[in-house]
């Protein structure tokens, strides 16, 4: 999960008008497929679990409704969905993510646009104090959307170890499928 501050409005380059996340991620309604990939902390190797991923709008046009299938191989299929929109009041990007047999996800996040080249090239950074791992840390989630791709990278920086300064999680590459 991941939640986000809006702190600009996107502008494209050249462009007249001004593009918002909320604009830029209501682009994604779609469905994906690809590849969760996380560190293992024991032998620091990267590990993929495939994904499907759907995303769609809600009727309001305005709040995200994500369900994504994980195939852990021989265990059942993961299967989580999430809730996301933006709290006009706060600016925050706010997300409920439901999996079976676990606690809500609540998330809050920020959000900084770092690039936009128009409506299928650009990076948002979200960002926000949370828990991982059971310990508090700052969170960034780093989402770049390539055309029918994206890679969405988290790291965490925490603050229990002066040491650690983001370092990697994990990561999503997906692609449109339709």
């Amino acid at each position: 999960m991941r939640s986000f501050v809006f702190a600009a409005a996107l502008i494209f380059a050249g462009a007249a008008q001004a593009e918002t996340p909320q604009d830029l991620l209501a682009s994604l309604a779609g469905q994906w497929e690809g590849a969760l990939g996380y560190r293992d902390y024991q032998s620091n190797e990267l590990f993929e679990l495939a994904v499907v991923t759907s995303i769609r709008t809600a009727e309001d046009g305005r709040t995200l409704v994500r369900t994504s299938r994980f195939d852990e191989g021989d265990a059942p299929d993961v299967f989580i969905v999430s809730v996301s929109g933006f709290d006009d009041s706060s600016g925050l990007y706010e997300t409920a993510g439901f999996r079976a047999g676990r606690a809500m996800a609540v998330t809050r996040e920020s959000i900084v646009a770092q690039t936009v080249q128009g409506p299928e090239h650009w990076t948002l950074l979200f960002s926000e104090r949370g828990m991982d791992d059971d310990r508090e840390a700052d969170i960034r989630v780093t989402l770049t959307r390539t055309g029918d791709e994206t890679l969405s990278v988290k790291e965490v920086d925490y603050l229990d170890d002066p040491a650690v300064r983001f370092e990697f999680r994990n990561q999503t590459r997906l692609r449109r499928v339709q």
